[in-house]
């Protein structure tokens, strides 16, 4: 992938390498990236991702983090939604 060099050697565990918050930061930063989609998958559902961007300065293309705190919370997602 085209993030691979800035992530480092390849690894078969995922929370060393793509689920690594730190370390995606520390390539984000390394690639003077101003916004991050997160793809699909476990990072487009991660308010700690989504807080971390924004803590870091970059924008998070994707829904507002209270947003993905609400719907990874089930009592809050089901009251959203009645």
């Amino acid at each position: 992938t085209h993030a691979q060099p800035l992530l480092g050697a390849a690894s078969s565990a995922p929370q060393e390498t793509y689920l690594n918050i730190p370390r995606l930061l520390g390539a984000i930063e390394r690639s003077n990236a101003t916004h991050v989609h997160p793809g699909y998958g476990f990072l487009s559902e991660s308010a700690s991702f989504a807080t971390a961007l924004e803590r870091s300065g970059v924008t998070f293309v994707g829904p507002p983090v209270a947003a993905l705190e609400a719907m990874g919370d089930k009592s809050s997602s089901k009251r959203i939604t009645e």
